[in-house]
């Protein structure tokens, strides 16, 4: 990423930061998303759940490209002119989610990194949705499942059948880390 680009993610986000809401994703939690994809060398990332854009921007410092869907007309508005001198490095999806992750099926795209940070009654069948999206050596992430546990109604029982090793970490709003691979969190010796 040239120079000058990253100088205006990173003034984007400072000014974003001026506003910071509880909406916002912790910044332990992406710091840490962003130590994972710089280390994996991720290329293509999805975020589902846009939200204003704020972590759409902070991956992009560290991946190719990212992919991000909101549908929420509000938030859309704040995106779009969040993101709008970065469209090289972010594709803003205006749409619901469910219906784009079926498309990006169909397309057999694949992703390094999935971010799911949106709807959460929706996570099942987000996360059911996003497994075939997952590149081999890929990572998916999953936001405030500590903090929304009741809020993501069968969630939990999705994530046990779905055959992806996974931890969850107490950082930020809790973080589920889950990956096709077990080799990922086994410890050196």
């Amino acid at each position: 990423m040239p120079q000058d680009t990253k100088k205006r993610i990173l003034d984007k986000i400072r000014n974003l930061e001026k506003e910071r809401s509880d909406w916002f994703v912790k910044e332990e939690t992406i710091q840490l998303i962003m130590q994972y994809c710089k280390q994996g060398d991720f290329k293509e990332v999805l975020e589902i759940g846009t939200h204003i854009g704020y972590s759409a921007l902070h991956l992009a410092l560290v991946a190719d490209h990212i992919t991000t869907i909101e549908k929420d007309k509000i938030f859309i508005v704040e995106a779009r002119r969040n993101l709008k001198k970065f469209k090289k490095e972010i594709t803003l999806i205006e749409a619901n989610a469910l219906d784009i992750l079926s498309i990006l099926n169909e397309a057999n795209k694949k992703y390094d990194c999935i971010f799911i940070d949106a709807n959460k009654p929706d996570y099942a069948e987000f996360l059911r949705l996003s497994i075939p999206l997952l590149s081999d050596n890929g990572v998916i992430f999953i936001d405030n499942t500590i903090s929304h546990k009741k809020k993501v109604p069968g969630f939990f029982p999705a994530l046990k059948k779905s055959g992806l090793s996974y931890k969850e970490l107490n950082v930020g709003d809790g973080l589920i880390i889950a990956l096709k691979t077990r080799k990922f969190f086994q410890t050196k010796q």
